[in-house]
């Protein structure tokens, strides 16, 4: 072993010795050869059917193609943030030893009836096996081969020459390999549970830049708020974050809350606003979703929260203050819903590299009920807190000016 290799496997072990690995999922304790916590790992979506390579490359709806019998492949998972850092840490974070528990889900998801006469692997270029130390392919292959007891013949194929990093091709242009694009997961309809490096610049940089503009537009706004107030916020935040990082299980799915309307509702715009950026970065830093999409979660849930309140105060002169927050919150919940929808569909599928008709399908069939499905709960929860508050603190409820209401009468 070259002393370098040496001093970076010392290194690792070290690492691994001070710093127990912790799941990048939920923060608990996880065993180093699969990244995850138990609970995090089972909960990666899995893919119980064969999908047709041919259309998928031809962007066609690859379930249940008949005409390219020879082309079907059984996907493991669906690409979500908890699949997304297995493979990046095992491509980038010289983390070799998780091909075992990925080449074992690989072995899960085909027919128990397949039987396959040999496993091979792509080769790296020599250039490309030296700088990484390890060729993935190859481990994921050794591992699948063992788990189906299949022979395993490494060096079947050969790389004549380099070629650029799938991170780096155009996926426009014919002849190069189509970039892999990550899949957000079926539970990221309540935030956006979607790693770094997703969506496009075009999209998210715009999306952060007008969050940070809103923020200090919002912060001027709240400069003469009194310390019990900002405790209030501080407490509905505290509140707000708790939801969002509970898993709601709904079947095979799962959501999360936002309370979008209950606390657009109490807070007003502005102090929404800055509970949701708060609460999306802080989400970001445990693992919820990247960076990049902190500022397009604070924007979809601000823009919802900015609407609870005058839908409420509307609804409020005809209705009971349980049945006005419900409806506040399901308009609240369907806007930043649809916004969420907007943005994944304009991220995975516009520009030279869209996944194909065929994926966005199977999103947009997935993502549209469980929309539906949380605008229904968020409602119920909405519902249960307004009557809950109207019978401990009415007064936080908030209510009409007493002039608006003056000048109502008189008309």
């Amino acid at each position: 072993m070259a002393p370098a290799r040496l001093l970076a496997a010392l290194a690792r072990d070290l690492e691994a010795f001070a710093f127990p690995q912790r799941c990048p999922g939920c923060g608990a304790l996880a065993s180093p050869d699969r990244l995850l916590c138990a609970r995090c790992f089972e909960r990666i979506p899995r893919v119980a059917f064969a999908v047709c390579a041919a259309c998928l490359a031809r962007g066609r709806e690859p379930v249940g193609c008949l005409r390219h019998a020879a082309r079907q492949v059984w996907p493991a998972w669906l690409y979500d943030e908890r699949a997304a850092a297995l493979v990046h840490a095992l491509k980038y974070r010289e983390r070799p030893g998780l091909a075992a528990a990925l080449g074992a889900a690989m072995a899960e998801s085909l027919p128990a009836g397949l039987a396959p006469d040999l496993v091979t692997a792509v080769p790296l270029h020599p250039a490309r096996r030296r700088e990484r130390g390890y060729n993935q392919a190859a481990l994921l292959a050794a591992a699948l081969a063992a788990a189906r007891g299949a022979p395993f013949l490494p060096g079947a194929l050969a790389r004549t020459r380099p070629t650029r990093p799938q991170a780096r091709l155009d996926p426009a242009q014919p002849g190069r390999t189509r970039r892999a694009r990550r899949w957000p997961g079926p539970s990221s309809m309540s935030h956006l549970h979607i790693p770094d490096g997703v969506l496009p610049l075009a999209v998210w940089l715009p999306g952060l830049a007008a969050a940070l503009l809103l923020l200090v537009w919002s912060a001027r706004l709240a400069r003469d708020a009194s310390r019990q107030q900002v405790a209030y916020q501080g407490a509905l935040g505290a509140l707000v974050l708790a939801a969002m990082a509970v898993e709601v299980p709904l079947g095979p799915l799962e959501y999360h809350l936002t309370l979008v309307g209950p606390v657009g509702v109490l807070l007003g715009p502005a102090a929404t606003f800055q509970v949701a950026f708060v609460a999306s970065a802080i989400l970001a830093f445990v693992g919820h979703g990247g960076l990049t999409v902190v500022g397009l979660n604070a924007l979809a849930l601000g823009a919802g929260g900015a609407l609870a309140r005058p839908v409420y105060l509307a609804l409020a002169r005809r209705a009971r203050p349980p049945a006005a927050m419900a409806g506040a919150t399901a308009v609240a919940q369907a806007v930043s819903g649809a916004l969420w929808l907007a943005t994944v569909l304009l991220g995975l599928g516009g520009g030279a590299a869209a996944p194909g008709a065929g994926r966005l399908g199977l999103f947009a069939a997935v993502a549209f009920p469980l929309w539906f499905v949380g605008i229904a709960a968020e409602s119920a929860v909405a519902w249960g807190t307004a009557r809950f508050i109207l019978r401990v603190r009415p007064d936080l409820l908030p209510r009409e000016p007493a002039g608006a209401d003056a000048e109502e009468s008189a008309a």
